[in-house]
């Protein structure tokens, strides 16, 4: 009977822990897909000077060990002002010492680049209209599916063999 409650109790608990992984590879597919839709739809967008007021690297992730552009602007629509900071769009894109030196050094404080802006939603900007890090987000959440189909498949497997065992 022990041994019975334990064998449902572990085969709920890799349930629970596949559904997780595929819980967490969907959320990932459906933000990477949005980033990419709205990277599509950017391209309608009316554009504007602006004015980079602050633009840095900081260390993000555990022990700081991965750089990520910090990149502010202004800009101006319809004599009202507005602050940005989107560079491009992106879901948790990881980024190189080398991408990230290289986008300081074209968004320099007091530099003037275009600012596209959604002309129905004048705050919602961006300096570039790409997206990126679909590839590397999809490749993340395809390798949540392997452990989510393994622990669905084992729970699954040792929970009818459980019931089985009566």
């Amino acid at each position: 009977m022990i041994d019975q409650a334990f064998g449902i109790i572990v085969s709920f608990v890799l349930i629970g822990i596949g559904l997780t992984f595929g819980v967490l590879a969907v959320g990932i597919t459906v933000k990477l897909v949005e980033a990419y839709q709205a990277s599509f739809r950017s391209r309608t967008w009316m554009t504007t000077r602006g004015q980079i007021t602050h633009s840095e690297t900081v260390w993000v992730g555990a022990r700081a060990r991965s750089p990520r552009p910090v990149i502010k602007y202004i800009y101006e629509v319809d004599g009202t002002k507005y602050e940005g900071q989107r560079v491009v769009f992106e879901y948790r894109n990881l980024y190189s010492r080398e991408a990230v030196a290289q986008i300081l050094k074209e968004y320099p404080i007091g530099a003037a680049p275009p600012v596209y802006y959604d002309p129905n939603k004048p705050q919602d900007s961006t300096l570039r209209q790409a997206h990126v890090g679909l590839v590397l987000g999809q490749l993340v959440a395809a390798t949540l599916l392997l452990p989510m189909i393994l622990c669905l498949a084992a729970g699954t497997i040792g929970f009818v063999e459980t019931l089985g065992a009566r």
